[in-house]
């Protein structure tokens, strides 16, 4: 047991426990955690060094000032009591937030790694990054773990495939899914100026029509926006950790990294995906009726 758990850091009066990093001053032996004495440079009872005021340890016959029932919370999950200042359970991971619980998992198997709720990728914690994955974030933890002991940049998503504009607006990657739409855009209107709309397509004699060179055309399109694709499919992952890890970083720079802080700055954006296929489809009907 540390000698001075239960003791309050005289800086930010938080206690201080078993596992805390502390700093002790070597004049009169006050303990404060070890950012707090660097953040002061000093003792916070400097002042009162070899006066009749400096501080002294309590005496062991004293008890130590342990956290109160107020000053302690239980975990919703497996009934761990802990002080109420920690974000996450030290047991089962289990978010401490009383409205929307983020994931929690203690050790996880997953495609042969094994995930640790405490262990780090790149500086951050794989339960911060479950928090602002949100949706399948044992998928995209496991990713970014490979991807960041192999230095790989690709990995194979087959939504950003099929449908890279809708995934990349549900993930919040708007620059990214704009771009996809406008690619999409530009290849429905590519066709339809060569009659090979659905609507076109859908009648044998509107196929004859059709000239070998529009086919040639249509094809080689064809064959770029597949291309296009499977570029999106194999580099989505890699964008959305670039997204993800710097979206945590900005969350601590600016000291907003409680569980809801992260699960707002990212998590699936359902609207933005329904409205990037409406928009996107009500502009290709009506590119289409303004060349028909």
């Amino acid at each position: 047991m540390n000698r001075y758990e239960g003791l309050c850091c005289p800086v930010c009066h938080g206690k201080l426990f078993e596992d805390d990093d502390i700093a002790v001053c070597p004049d009169c032996g006050a303990p404060h955690h070890r950012e707090c004495y660097k953040s002061e440079g000093h003792c916070h009872f400097e002042d009162k060094h070899n006066t009749d005021e400096q501080w002294q340890m309590p005496k062991r016959e004293e008890p130590l000032q342990e956290p109160t029932e107020s000053d302690t919370i239980k975990c919703r999950v497996c009934g761990n009591e802990m002080p109420k200042s920690n974000l996450f359970c030290p047991k089962c991971g289990n978010s401490t937030a009383e409205k929307t619980q983020p994931p929690h998992f203690v050790h996880i198997n997953m495609g042969g790694v094994n995930i640790d709720k405490n262990e780090e990728i790149d500086g951050f914690k794989t339960q911060e990054i479950a928090a602002f994955v949100g949706h399948n974030y044992l998928r995209y933890i496991n990713i970014f773990k490979r991807m960041s002991v192999t230095k790989s940049k690709t990995s194979w998503n087959w939504l950003a495939f099929l449908i890279p504009e809708y995934w990349f607006f549900s993930r919040k990657l708007y620059k990214e899914g704009f771009l996809a739409c406008v690619l999409s855009a530009a290849y429905s209107t590519l066709l339809i100026v060569l009659g090979m709309s659905p609507q076109n397509m859908a009648y044998p004699q509107e196929t004859l029509n059709i000239s070998k060179q529009a086919l040639m055309i249509a094809f080689g399109a064809s064959a770029v926006m597949l291309l296009i694709k499977a570029l999106f499919g194999l580099f989505a992952d890699y964008i959305y950790k670039k997204k993800v890890f710097k979206g945590l970083a900005d969350l601590k720079e600016r000291g907003e990294n409680d569980p809801f802080a992260i699960m707002q700055a990212g998590g699936v954006n359902v609207f933005a995906c329904v409205a990037a296929w409406f928009i996107l489809d009500m502009l290709v009907l009506f590119i289409e009726m303004l060349i028909m």
